[in-house]
C-alpha cells in the first residue's frame, strides 16, 4: 500500500480484506468521508495513517471481543456442570437424610 498512489476507496477496500472488517465498519469508514464532502477517489496519503489505525483498531476490538464470548461460552458450560453436579449432591443428602430418619424411626 502507498499512501501517494491509492485512492481513499482502494485504501479502505484493502484494509477491509487484510483486516476482516465487516461491512458495517466499512460503510461507516467510507461514510465518514463521503459526508464531510471527501471524495473517495482522492488520493489516501493525507489519511493513510488514521485508515490504517482505524482498521487495526476495529479489528483488535473484534478479535477481543470474539475471545470474549469464548471464554464466557466456557464459562456458561462450566456453571451449567456445577448446576448439575449440585443437583446430584442434593438428591444424595437427600436420599442419605431419608434413611437416617427411616433408620431412627421417625419416618418422614
Amino acid at each position: 500500500m502507498s499512501p501517494k498512489t491509492e485512492t481513499l476507496a482502494t485504501l479502505i477496500d484493502n484494509l477491509a480484506v487484510q483486516t476482516g472488517a465487516p461491512e458495517v465498519f466499512v460503510g461507516k469508514a467510507r461514510e465518514s468521508f463521503t459526508t464531510r464532502g471527501v471524495s473517495l477517489d482522492s488520493e489516501s496519503g493525507p489519511y493513510f495513517t488514521i485508515l490504517i489505525d482505524a482498521f487495526r483498531r476495529e479489528e483488535s476490538s473484534r478479535r477481543s471481543r470474539e475471545r470474549n464470548l469464548e471464554k464466557l461460552g466456557e464459562l456458561q458450560e462450566a456453571f451449567a456442570t456445577w448446576q448439575q453436579r449440585q443437583v446430584l449432591l442434593i438428591e444424595k443428602l437427600k436420599l442419605i437424610q431419608s434413611q437416617r430418619e427411616k433408620g431412627n424411626g421417625t419416618g418422614a
